[in-house]
């Protein structure tokens, strides 16, 4: 079964329009989080580069060695990977730092960012601590 005739005559109205349309490179460099250098190239999220400064300015001060809050310490990656599962969204360190977590609130600065941070770390990256060039 056909299109009507006034159907196709709309479709062959618009075609010639649509010729006419050009495309541009986004300009948008966002303020969030960056998985790719300026060159295209993928970064590794680490520990060390990526989660260690996030955890020693908003989280080490309660979550340290000496007195940790909770029982969790931050101060390194071996104590902070005991509530971690690499991979796993349902890691508790995952789920105290989204939104609705009861650590969000504690993050400083861009939350939001911190929060992916720590989520794609654990559940993207597999809670890495290989350094790589970056």
């Amino acid at each position: 079964m056909r299109p009507p005739l006034a159907g196709r005559l709309a479709l062959l109205a618009v075609l010639p329009l649509a010729a006419c349309v050009q495309t541009t490179a986004p300009t948008d460099k966002g303020g969030g989080l960056t998985l790719s250098s300026d060159a295209g190239r993928p970064i590794r999220l680490t520990y060390v580069k990526d989660l260690q400064p996030v955890f020693a300015s908003d989280c080490v001060s309660c979550h340290n060695a000496s007195s940790p809050a909770g029982g969790y310490s931050m101060a390194d990656y071996a104590s902070v990977m005991k509530d971690v599962r690499p991979g796993d969204p349902s890691s508790p360190l995952v789920v105290a730092t989204q939104p609705l977590g009861h650590m969000f609130g504690y993050f400083s600065g861009d939350r939001l960012m911190k929060s992916s941070l720590v989520y794609t770390w654990v559940v993207e990256y597999d809670a890495d601590n290989v350094e790589s060039e970056r």
